[in-house]
């Protein structure tokens, strides 16, 4: 491929650059539409099977191994420049080394790269592949003389290709997964909240500013409830807010269970228990309940000038943010006994919008324009692990956990648009 992209080949200078600018529009292209189509379909299940094939990788290149690599053994056809107009050659040759699996492979790296790539959404795939494109453009511009050098170099480069592979291992393995857009379609959609069996209910927010709650069952058709916002669902039972209070209706059947009215919002159900935040003048209130005996146990109180946020609850424990102008704090209380306690503080961080399940507490960590989401069990002391990070002009807001891992509103605030990513567990 070097010797034929020379002017021996092509004739002139000219006709060699035109060359090698097909050839580079070929090779990345196809590397950028094949990294796109693995971000498309893999998903950040695909991270542990990427963590081990470079770890064999590891192995195979630092000689301990000895591991075949999926690949086409041949080159592309020497034919090709001798039958085919100079355009059509040089933009086949690039596409064809582009792929990657159409040619001789003497080393791991594009596999494990790959597979890499499909764990790590489409962006970063088209990114890694589309490096790995430019990489065979270099080669096919750099002199047939310095490849035969560093083609006698070929064992030690194997090895700091081993060292190499080792990185990417090690960089898997601390980095935070990908996550999931849901496929929910037009306008925003946020508050997101999870049933043990995947069903999925979140605010649907069309351009006109009307709200609804859709509720969505796998396979099933969506159940919307026209007016209503911040769902949260627990098995059979749904709460909403909607402009009269709050509502708990079994959503299967559309039975109703309980209707607060006032200046009741943010409910979270775990039966038989309910919490929700009331609203009383210049106060906002955490009252638990339990639906069965009607019994109301006071769990924290803000003035309206301050930022009291949904709480989350999991069977009897239920956690909420707390924001005043000089600290923000996340709060875990119990409803049956009223106990309440710090989780986590601070006053140079913003911390809002926790959700907890099975003992796992995540929730959104705010500093200088970045947004992450945080995890960390609640019996594991204060070390927690990052999931997600944006800047600004996004931001992550309202979270859960559920079935297939955590979910959480992106909002973007330049447009004012907001989706729910998932991101696995």
């Amino acid at each position: 491929m070097v010797e034929t992209i020379s002017p021996a080949v092509c004739g002139t200078r000219r006709r060699t650059a035109l060359a090698l600018t097909l050839f580079a529009a070929g090779s990345i292209g196809v590397a950028a539409t094949v990294g796109l189509l693995l971000g498309l379909l893999g998903s950040a299940a695909l991270v542990p099977v990427a963590i081990a094939l470079a770890l064999a990788g590891v192995l195979r290149e630092s000689g301990v191994l000895r591991l075949p690599v999926p690949q086409s053994r041949r080159q592309v056809p020497e034919r090709w420049h001798h039958e085919l107009p100079l355009p059509v050659w040089s933009l086949g040759y690039g596409a064809g080394l582009g792929a990657g699996i159409l040619t001789y492979q003497p080393v791991a790296t594009f596999l494990v790269v790959a597979v890499a790539a499909a764990a790590s959404g489409p962006a970063a795939a088209v990114l890694a592949l589309s490096a790995f494109g430019i990489g065979r453009v270099a080669g096919a511009s750099l002199p047939s003389g310095f490849i035969d050098r560093m083609a006698m170099l070929y064992r030690p480069m194997r090895r700091v290709n081993a060292l190499a592979l080792a990185a990417l291992a090690l960089a898997l393995f601390v980095a935070p997964a990908g996550a999931a857009k849901l496929a929910l379609g037009p306008g925003s959609q946020l508050d997101p909240a999870v049933a043990d069996d995947g069903t999925l209910a979140y605010t649907q927010r069309a351009d006109n500013g009307t709200t609804a709650v859709v509720v969505r069952p796998p396979g099933a058709t969506p159940l919307t409830i026209p007016g209503g916002s911040e769902p949260s669902i627990r098995g059979d039972y749904l709460a909403y807010h909607e402009p009269t209070g709050v509502t708990v209706v079994k959503w299967r059947t559309g039975a109703p269970v309980t209707h607060l009215a006032g200046g009741w919002s943010k409910p979270s159900i775990s039966w038989p228990f309910l919490v929700a935040v009331l609203e009383q003048g210049s106060l906002k209130r955490v009252i638990g309940m339990d639906l069965r005996t009607g019994k109301r146990r006071f769990l924290d109180v803000i003035g309206s000038a301050d930022d009291l946020g949904r709480p989350s609850i999991d069977r009897s424990l239920v956690v909420w943010h707390k924001t005043s102008r000089t600290s923000s704090r996340i709060l875990i209380g119990n409803v049956r006994t009223g106990r309440v306690s710090t989780v986590r503080s601070s006053r140079r961080l913003l911390l809002s919008n926790p959700s907890l399940r099975g003992g796992v507490l995540v929730w959104i960590e705010q500093y200088l324009g970045v947004s992450r989401v945080r995890e960390r069990r609640i019996a594991a002391g204060n070390r927690t692990r990052m999931r997600l990070r944006v800047s600004t002009p996004r931001l992550f807001w309202t979270t859960a956990i559920g079935a297939g891992g955590v979910y959480v509103t992106r909002w973007n605030t330049n447009d004012n648009r907001a989706f729910i990513q998932r991101v696995a567990r």
